[in-house]
């Protein structure tokens, strides 16, 4: 997928499953690799962005005027340095605070006229105004740095292969080499999750898949999926999805 962005907007991408992926802006390689949900592109004005996409994904985008940008980057500095507002410290960052307000934004799809275009309106709002403010913190000087992404793939990769087996967190870090500790640092610095957290979010987007064959019971997917127990795993899938397994069934 190749688009070019107009002079006038900036454009967010959102990412908000787990996915793996090469993504370029003006024939530069940004990443290559494992994709977690939250991770953010931002594309500035004029500029084109490719993303080729090797899974499946579901990625929100937003067009964000360059004004409304340059208003909001005043309201949060106080002053326009006459600096461009950028967002980040890359072009390709993790921020799952931001994915949360991106999931409000594809939840209202029932929302019909004038409420539903306001409400819209104002999560973009906010999720400019987040990613404005967190650019503009005093950055921590980090004593821990990102995973190296074959450090990151070989994680993934390994959380892949054992969704329906128990995992503690000392057998992901040993599978690349590292200490708990160390291990469990870096990779939320490079994701944006703990490792229990991202180990979760696979197993409950694993199960999402099962749950669209129709002859799947809800136990065996809680099973396939590393769930010791049916109410375990139902009160996990209600906090990810805001459904039961059924209802979702359902309702997807």
């Amino acid at each position: 997928m190749v688009s070019r962005n107009d002079r006038g907007s900036y454009l967010i991408a959102v990412n908000l499953q787990s996915t793996n992926a090469s993504l370029r802006q003006a024939e530069q390689l940004l990443f290559d690799g494992p994709v977690t949900p939250g991770m953010i592109q931002v594309t500035p004005p004029d500029c084109e962005a490719a993303a080729l996409f090797r899974s499946s994904c579901d990625v929100l985008h937003l067009s964000v005027p360059v004004e409304l940008v340059r208003r909001e980057h005043e309201r949060v500095n106080g002053v326009h340095s006459g600096a461009e507002p950028w967002f980040g410290e890359a072009a390709v960052f993790p921020d799952i605070d931001i994915e949360r307000l991106a999931r409000s934004i594809t939840g209202a799809s029932n929302m019909a006229g004038p409420f539903g275009y306001l409400y819209v309106q104002e999560i973009a709002r906010a999720i400019v105004v987040g990613m404005l403010g967190n650019d503009a913190q005093p950055k921590p000087v980090n004593r821990v740095n990102k995973l190296p992404l074959w450090r990151l793939r070989r994680a993934i990769d390994y959380v892949e292969q054992n969704l329906t087996r128990p995992v503690q967190l000392a057998d992901i870090a040993a599978s690349v080499g590292l200490t708990s500790m160390h291990f469990a640092c870096q990779f939320r610095l490079s994701t944006g999750f703990s490792p229990h957290a991202y180990l979760m979010r696979r197993r409950l987007e694993h199960a999402q898949l099962l749950l669209q064959h129709p002859n799947a019971s809800v136990s065996d997917v809680a099973l396939q999926c590393g769930f010791s127990t049916h109410a375990h795993f139902s009160a996990a899938f209600k906090r990810h999805t805001g459904y039961s397994p059924l209802a979702w069934r359902l309702h997807c």
